[in-house]
């Protein structure tokens, strides 16, 4: 497997019930981008820590982290249904960023991948 493909999905499981974006935050305009920045961190951190455990070099877990970054980022603006908003993600990239589609591709697989693995080992009380 080439790293930037992403990672190898198996049996293709679908993350149907597991939240994959963010909701934006609510407060005064002025603490907007604070709340933005506090929100993608606090999720992404994790995601950071495990792409650290996979055979990638750094160059790969930096454009993955920057991937799931910006999609993140972009959740908070989307006011589309949750339904389908990787999809719409991955098409706005390729309309305005289409040079980055690849590295976005990737890192929304390895992404989803690192969601399904916390959406497996949750304890029934969290």
């Amino acid at each position: 497997m080439d790293a930037d493909d992403g990672p190898d999905r198996g049996d293709r499981l679908r993350l149907g019930h597991l939240r994959v974006g963010l909701a934006a935050p609510s407060g005064t305009p002025e603490a907007s981008l604070d709340l933005r920045l506090h929100h993608v961190s606090e999720v992404i951190g994790p995601f950071v820590a495990w792409l650290a455990t996979q055979d990638l070099d750094e160059d790969g877990r930096r454009r993955h982290r920057d991937a799931a970054e910006r999609f993140l980022d972009w959740c908070l603006d989307d006011e589309g249904p949750v339904r389908g908003r990787s999809g719409r993600w991955l098409r706005h990239v390729e309309l305005h960023d289409p040079d980055r589609l690849a590295d976005a591709t990737a890192g929304l697989g390895w992404w989803t991948d690192h969601r399904r693995l916390l959406a497996q080992t949750l304890s029934l009380d969290d």
